[in-house]
């Protein structure tokens, strides 16, 4: 029976209940060089976020994002890395939005 709804499109409600609990737990935030990121067990992305007048340096830390998900917080992160400056925070922790809780959905 599963099998079949499944091959129609059809998810079970506690399926789709079950997948959109994980949405609410995403967390990622742009953490300075100098800086220690918020939590404890967050994956630090290898690209480096740089304010294009200081140089001071961000990574992203989240907790386990896709590649392709992580990509508009890169952008997010870069624009509001330059636009505090000169007085740049130690960690930017961002909301989730629903574009990417809809892609990590999906």
């Amino acid at each position: 029976m599963l099998s079949a709804a499944w091959a129609r499109g059809l998810l079970p409600v506690s399926i789709a209940q079950d997948a959109l609990a994980g949405i609410g737990t995403m967390h990622i935030e742009a953490v300075r060089k100098d800086a220690s990121p918020s939590r404890t067990g967050l994956v630090q992305d290898y690209m480096k976020i740089e304010c294009p007048r200081c140089w001071v340096a961000y990574h992203l830390y989240h907790d386990g994002l896709e590649v392709k998900l992580l990509r508009g917080y890169f952008l997010r992160a870069s624009w509001e890395i330059s636009g505090e400056h000169p007085k740049h925070n130690p960690v930017i922790v961002f909301e989730n939005s629903p574009a990417v809780a809809q892609e990590k959905a999906s």
